[in-house]
C-alpha cells in the first residue's frame, strides 16, 4: 500500500493530467487501477485534504461534491514547486 503522501501526490498528478471533474468514485477507481484498494472514506479524505491545501477546487453540495484541479496554483501543501 502506498503511503498517504505518495497516494495524494499521484492523485494530483493524474487530476492535473486528465482534468475534468473528480468525484470520490472516480478517485476510488484510480486507486483500484493502481492496485491500491482503498475505502470510500480514504478517497473522500484525500480529495478534501487536497482542496484544503489549495491543490483542488471543491464544487457542489455536501452530498454531491466533485473536485477540479486548481490551475491558478502549482503547489503541494502550500510549498511552491
Amino acid at each position: 500500500m502506498a503511503t498517504a503522501e505518495h497516494r495524494r501526490r499521484r492523485l494530483l498528478a493524474v487530476v492535473r493530467r486528465e482534468g475534468g471533474s473528480w468525484t470520490t468514485r472516480r478517485c476510488m477507481e484510480l486507486y483500484r487501477a493502481l492496485g491500491w484498494g482503498c475505502q470510500r472514506s480514504t478517497s473522500r479524505h484525500d480529495l478534501q485534504l487536497c482542496a484544503r491545501r489549495g491543490d483542488l477546487i471543491e464544487h457542489g453540495p455536501v452530498n454531491g461534491r466533485w473536485y477540479t484541479a486548481n490551475t491558478a496554483t502549482r503547489t503541494w501543501g502550500g510549498a511552491a514547486r
